[in-house]
């Protein structure tokens, strides 16, 4: 994605994945985008009951999908220090600018209070980070200790829980402190990813356009029943049967998405658009700062003028992302792309 360009896969999944990706962002964009100009009552419906189940599950899913990979890769002590080094800074910096920005923009340090409450910043990337540092270290020590892949992706699986140990720790003395009530939900879905993964890599016809045919209407009328059943799950109490709930319908959303993502992104004109999906991170930055502006904060409007501004803070996000990833160093301190040699000397 240097100069502002984005590279286009070849591979199917890829695509597959893109496309999943672009649907998760806009589905955030027009989460944010309803709270600022319908107001929040449009959170007691079924669309918002539909946003909830799927975007961030989705996000997770994803990321906990290609985690997987790094199970067979041969690490030495510096190679795992790079690793370490490209979570952080693609994750941690976005965070950090952010709340930078904020601050300057509304004249209030927020930048401390933001680590200590993540939510005041991009929460979704302090949460990702700390699952994909906890998946990284619990690949290291199951590739020490055991040779069978299998074996290594179960071990992984079971170091990773025992490294959220002290992050259960945190949420039970102040779960109010660092998030750890997102990292401990969302981690769920960060390893549902990763376990699918594993599992598609044995039980073949889980890539089986056949099965996804299937599955899709079983899956489609598990999240209706969830979605009836609990109309404003948002706001339900967080009891072991209502969390049950969640998590079946995000794991159905999410798989519902990913199957027909398979077939949707045959189509050549998504395929031109999916590409966008790689900007997921810097969508979920740019039009949360765009949304600030007074154009996209009028509550009441009509269906028509709010369908066409949510068009406009789509088209202008992408705007101003392919214009700031034309210089390396607002790349890197605000999307947390590491630049290239040929990046750093066209820019300069």
């Amino acid at each position: 994605m240097n100069d502002g360009n984005i590279e286009v896969y070849s591979n199917r999944r890829n695509k597959t994945f893109d496309f999943l990706k672009l649907y998760a962002m806009l589905s955030v964009v027009l989460d944010h985008a309803l709270q600022h100009m319908l107001g929040e009552s449009t959170q007691s419906t079924q669309l918002y009951n539909w946003i909830f189940l799927s975007q961030m599950p989705i996000f997770m899913f994803v990321s906990g999908y290609f985690a997987l990979r790094g199970i067979e890769k041969k690490a030495s002590i510096k190679e795992f220090g790079k690793m370490i080094k490209k979570i952080v800074v693609s994750l941690f910096f976005p965070f950090l600018s952010y709340s930078i920005v904020v601050s300057l923009i509304t004249r209030k340090n927020i930048v401390f209070y933001s680590i200590v409450d993540p939510q005041k910043s991009l929460w979704f990337l302090w949460a990702l980070m700390w699952m994909q540092l906890i998946m990284l270290m619990a690949q290291e020590i199951a590739k020490l200790l055991i040779k069978g892949k299998v074996i290594r992706i179960v071990l992984s699986i079971m170091m990773y829980i025992i490294g959220l140990i002290p992050i259960c720790l945190l949420f039970f003395w102040d779960p109010s402190i660092f998030d750890t009530k997102l990292i401990l939900f969302y981690s769920v879905f960060f390893l549902f990813g990763y376990f699918y993964s594993f599992l598609e890599g044995i039980w073949k016809f889980l890539k089986s356009e056949i099965w996804k045919a299937v599955c899709i209407p079983i899956l489609l009328i598990i999240v209706i029943f969830v979605m009836v059943k609990h109309p404003t799950i948002i706001y339900e109490d967080e009891t072991i049967v209502n969390l049950l709930y969640r998590f079946i319908g995000s794991f159905s959303a999410v798989l519902l998405m990913l199957y027909l993502s398979t077939f949707i992104a045959k189509v050549k004109s998504v395929q031109r658009i999916s590409k966008y999906g790689m900007l997921s991170l810097e969508m979920y930055y740019t039009h949360l700062l765009l949304i600030r502006i007074p154009f996209f904060n009028v509550e009441g409007i009509g269906i028509v003028l709010f369908v066409l501004k949510y068009m406009i803070l789509i088209g202008c996000s992408l705007f101003v992302i392919i214009l700031l990833k034309k210089w390396w160093i607002t790349d890197l301190f605000l999307y947390g792309k590491l630049p290239t040699g040929k990046n750093k000397n066209s820019s300069c």
